[in-house]
């Protein structure tokens, strides 16, 4: 009895036909529409980038203007050191001439009396 079931299951499997279903409508129908509701989201991504380069630009401009600026006011900076230092120099010789101016007219103030 075992070996008559065997017999059947095994006979009507050789028998039988394979068929192939074709699959490429379902997975395309997927794909697009997977693709249609991406598609506002990339939108909305690429949009958002363009703003923010947008952004990107201005506030670029902006630090380079600052930057400039910053640089003219560090030249003008260095600039009035450079004069404070030259008046500094000149106000020490000043300064010196008049003590040497001094002492000259205290020495002949000084010989003048002896002479008298």
């Amino acid at each position: 009895m075992r070996y008559f079931i065997f017999a059947c299951i095994f006979s009507s499997f050789a028998f039988a036909k394979c068929y192939y279903i074709p699959c490429d409508g379902n997975v395309n129908a997927t794909e697009q529409q997977t693709k249609m509701a991406l598609k506002p989201e990339f939108e909305n991504v690429i949009s958002e980038l363009k703003i923010l380069k947008e952004k990107y630009e201005t506030n670029l401009k902006t630090y380079e203007k600052s930057n400039q600026l910053l640089s003219d006011q560090i030249a003008l900076a260095k600039e009035k050191a450079l004069r404070n230092k030259e008046i500094i120099f000149l106000l020490t010789k000043f300064n010196q001439s008049l003590s040497t101016s001094i002492n000259i007219d205290a020495i002949t103030d000084e010989v003048s009396k002896n002479a008298n």
